[in-house]
């Protein structure tokens, strides 16, 4: 059995649920959309580890390795995908940017003409 306090699992469950959040405010701000199996990986694991955060309010929970070790696979497999996602976005976002200083700093050039 493994030993998990009930605020380690309070912390996986925030940082995969803020993960999610940052690369779902990305993907709206570019109008993106993820492959629907990423969609239904990153539910099955929001759902899993809702029920592992709410299936108990002892300080400790027992949780079977057999239980623990396909959901620690799903998270690694997911945050994978979860970050391949957002690096492409984010280099999405570095390649607009320069865009965007480049036409300003041609914008200052013309209008110094």
């Amino acid at each position: 059995m493994a030993n998990l306090t009930k605020n380690q699992i309070s912390t996986i469950h925030g940082q995969l649920t803020s993960d999610i959040a940052s690369l779902y405010s990305l993907l709206e701000r570019y109008r993106l959309e993820l492959p629907a199996e990423v969609k239904d990986e990153i539910r099955f694991l929001i759902s899993e580890m809702e029920l592992l955060h709410n299936r108990t309010s002892q300080e400790f929970i027992q949780i079977s390795l057999n239980e623990l070790e396909p959901l620690q696979e799903q998270i690694q497999t997911t945050t994978t995908k979860i970050n391949n996602a957002r690096q492409l976005i984010q280099n999405i976002d570095n390649a607009l940017n320069a865009v965007a200083s480049i036409v300003s700093g041609l914008n200052g050039f013309l209008s110094g003409i």
